[in-house]
């Protein structure tokens, strides 16, 4: 205890070439004020916030009319494909009526059918020529 009441008192007592004080420096206590010609500067840069929001902007936009296009351009492929698809269907029906039209007109099914229906082979008797008469067109 004896100690710490001496550091105690030694502590109080000060000699006055003892005594420290930090002195601040000469410039501390000056504010330097913007001459009147300066503008201030601001902490954030406006102009690269605008630059870096309106390119933003513009690749937002840019994306949004890339991948509308592209969803058009995939619908409208799509469609093709379905024509296509009916177009190959088509023909293909189109080639088994042809076919049908082919076996149906020819000559030996005309007569057997012509002859179930009652008609019959004409005679030569039968058979007359008519004179034809062209009308000349003027």
């Amino acid at each position: 205890m004896a100690l710490a009441r001496r550091v105690e008192e030694e502590l109080l007592i000060l000699q006055p070439e003892q005594l420290t004080i930090p002195l601040p420096k000469t410039k501390e206590n000056i504010i330097i004020l913007p001459r009147k010609h300066e503008i201030a500067v601001p902490l954030f840069n406006m102009s690269l916030l605008r630059y870096v929001c309106t390119l933003a902007a513009i690749l937002m936009i840019s994306g949004f009319v890339i991948s509308a296009r592209a969803s058009y351009l995939y619908s409208v492929s799509q469609g093709m494909e379905t024509i296509q698809k009916e177009m190959t269907v088509l023909r293909n029906q189109n080639d088994i009526l042809k076919i049908h039209i082919a076996e149906a007109s020819s000559l030996e099914k005309i007569e057997n059918r012509a002859i179930t229906l009652g008609f019959a082979k004409p005679s030569q008797t039968q058979i007359y020529e008519m004179p034809v008469i062209r009308q000349v067109l003027n």
